[in-house]
């Protein structure tokens, strides 16, 4: 399959956050203080959504 300059920027983009999401999760798992961390929280605000990728809580 052939993508779009376009797709390729986004897919780029997506696999960077990924990527960015995966190294920061294996970094807090090496912390030594109690913390609580939440993946994947989904607000909304009046009618906005939003999306918090990780939430560290010490």
């Amino acid at each position: 399959m052939e993508l779009t300059q376009e797709e390729k920027f986004q897919y780029f983009n997506l696999e960077k956050g990924y990527e960015g999401e995966l190294k920061f999760n294996r970094m807090a798992e090496c912390l030594q203080e109690e913390s609580y961390i939440i993946n994947d929280l989904l607000l909304k605000i009046k009618n906005s959504y939003f999306q918090i990728d990780t939430t560290l809580i010490s």
